[in-house]
């Protein structure tokens, strides 16, 4: 589980567009994630199928060399200039 520091800016999806060549549908989703949204509540805001956002996630994960939503996100806000850290348990 990761923590995110309140104070830092929303992740822009323009700029996740272009630090991971994203397309415009996968730079969404990734940035519905790092603002701490669910993949159902993602896709019921794009008016997609839950598998359409996970298909993206995929893509997203292949394109940023990442396999886990934790360590997409971790890498989000470092690359956005926010902070986010693991939660010790």
């Amino acid at each position: 589980m990761l923590a995110r520091d309140p104070q830092a800016p929303a992740v822009a999806a323009p700029m996740l567009q272009q630090l991971f060549d994203l397309t415009q549908a996968e730079a969404q989703v990734a940035q519905a994630l790092a603002q701490g949204s669910a993949i159902d509540s993602i896709a019921t805001g794009a008016s997609v199928s839950i598998n359409t956002v996970k298909t993206h996630l995929h893509h997203i994960y292949d394109k940023t060399g990442t396999a886990r939503q934790g360590e997409l996100i971790a890498l989000i806000h470092q690359s956005s200039g926010g902070a986010a850290w693991p939660i010790p348990h």
